[in-house]
């Protein structure tokens, strides 16, 4: 007598390392929350180590970048102002294959452009609008976290 797997009829469960958009997105807008937060404390001196605030929700290249951001707002000596960063649009990169142990990746649009800052010789900066792609995994312990992240000036939002 022939036996069937019960197994076979059952929808296929997503992959251990499946991130979903709306969880890849969470993880984002915290960390560009805490990002802000360190910018406006004027950053990190190097040497120090990642905080948690970052530490927790980015690894591999994305927290170097993100520390390496911190550094030099510490170096330049800038000091924030006024203004804010807001994530105007995010949404899936799909077919991206920039980073193949990234589970999802995302398109973003930051707009900082209201921010002002002042450096240690008293010179004025503002913000900019950064078009943002990240990417996303899950570490070991099943966290996810985001693994890259390239961002790029641009003059107006092209993220749709």
């Amino acid at each position: 007598s022939a036996t069937t797997s019960a197994s076979s009829t059952l929808s296929p469960t997503p992959s251990a390392g499946a991130v979903s958009a709306a969880d890849a997105e969470k993880v984002y807008r915290t960390l560009h929350t805490n990002v802000f937060a360190l910018e406006k404390k004027g950053g990190l001196v190097p040497g120090e180590p990642a905080p948690a605030s970052l530490s927790d929700y980015a690894s591999g290249q994305a927290l170097k970048n993100y520390m390496t951001f911190n550094h030099q707002i510490s170096g330049l000596g800038l000091t924030w102002k006024s203004g804010a960063s807001k994530i105007t649009v995010v949404r899936e990169k799909k077919g991206d294959t920039t980073y193949p142990e990234a589970a999802i990746a995302l398109e973003s649009c930051e707009d900082g452009s209201s921010i002002r800052s002042v450096d240690r010789h008293g010179q004025a900066d503002h913000g900019r609008l950064t078009h943002v792609d990240s990417w996303y995994a899950r570490d070991k312990k099943g966290t996810i976290k985001m693994i890259a992240r390239n961002g790029v000036e641009v003059s107006s939002c092209d993220v749709k």
